[in-house]
């Protein structure tokens, strides 16, 4: 996940092993192989 997709105030960051929610997207085949992307990411 890039970093741009985080939402919130402040500096934005997350833990390793911390739960997050967020919104998934259609996205052209190719990039990764994959076919959707995490997008609106917020930490819980």
């Amino acid at each position: 996940m890039h970093f741009s997709v985080l939402r919130g105030s402040g500096f934005l960051s997350l833990r390793p092993g911390q739960g997050v929610r967020f919104e998934v997207e259609p996205y052209p085949a190719g990039q990764d192989g994959y076919f959707f992307r995490a997008h609106n990411v917020t930490g819980t």
